[in-house]
């Protein structure tokens, strides 16, 4: 109980901070809220993962998205994540590749189901065409750190840290949407058994420009075989309708373990 206690306490506590900083409405390119929280949580494997994630909002988009997860001796684990984007609009879709991003994950204490870990990541602005706002060919450098508490069935986490934009195209759209800022995540996931699991959390982003985004999201995943893993995600942006940059978003998808 007490561990459950300075766990809640703690995301709490960064909530409050979070939501301090600014109180205008959100701004920025399209998150993939339950992706920071899932590489935090992902075991020490080479896993292989395919999505695809269909939102609606301003931009009416789907994201295929294929990414490859792999430990580096015995503290890290890095990944690769290359996105497919499609846009649809009245007439015809429109279609490319989106900006690579690189994560990595250094765990530097932990015990007792107890971790604290040193994640970050890079995003490359490799894409091939700017499909804002679900690719913004920018250089997005970012570094968190992340505590997790395994309390048998139940596992809490929070995740802070702050996020550098650079190589700005030139285009004020972007420029004036997509800005440094804090993240703030905390959730909790329960394993209903030794299959299935399910989980929520919420996410925090205050840009340096006085607008916030908030984001809340559910996840579930069922591993159907040793190594073959079925899992679905939604989140739902908060805030006035004019000033999201998406309404919803439906992740689903299946990782392959070795």
């Amino acid at each position: 109980m007490h561990r459950i206690g300075v766990a809640a306490w703690v995301a709490a506590a960064l909530a409050i901070i979070a939501c301090a900083f600014h109180e205008a409405g959100a701004v920025g390119i399209y998150e993939d809220a339950p992706a920071e929280s899932a590489f935090l949580l992902s075991p020490r494997q080479i896993t292989v993962r395919a999505t695809l994630e269909v939102t609606s909002g301003g931009v009416e988009g789907s994201v295929y998205r294929l990414l490859a997860g792999f430990p580096v001796r015995s503290a890290f684990f890095v990944s690769v994540d290359q996105p497919f984007v499609a846009l649809t609009d009245s007439s015809h879709i429109t279609t490319g590749l989106g900006d690579l991003r690189l994560r990595a994950r250094a765990r530097l204490w932990g015990g007792s189901g107890r971790t604290l870990c040193l994640l970050g990541y890079l995003g490359t602005g490799t894409g091939n065409s700017r499909f804002f706002p679900y690719s913004s060919q920018t250089i997005d450098v970012n570094a968190s750190a992340g505590y997790a508490d395994s309390l048998g069935a139940l596992t809490v986490w929070a995740i802070a840290g702050f996020t550098w934009i650079h190589n700005y195209p030139d285009n004020e759209v972007v420029r004036a949407a997509h800005t440094d800022h804090l993240r703030v995540s905390a959730g909790a996931s329960l394993a209903l058994g030794s299959r299935t699991a399910i989980g929520v959390g919420a996410l925090i982003l205050a840009y340096e420009r006085d607008a916030r985004r908030d984001l809340l999201f559910a996840t579930g995943s069922y591993q159907w075989t040793g190594a073959l893993g079925l899992f679905a995600d939604v989140e739902v942006e908060t805030g006035p309708v004019g000033e999201r940059v998406n309404d919803w978003g439906a992740i689903g998808g299946a990782s392959v373990g070795f």
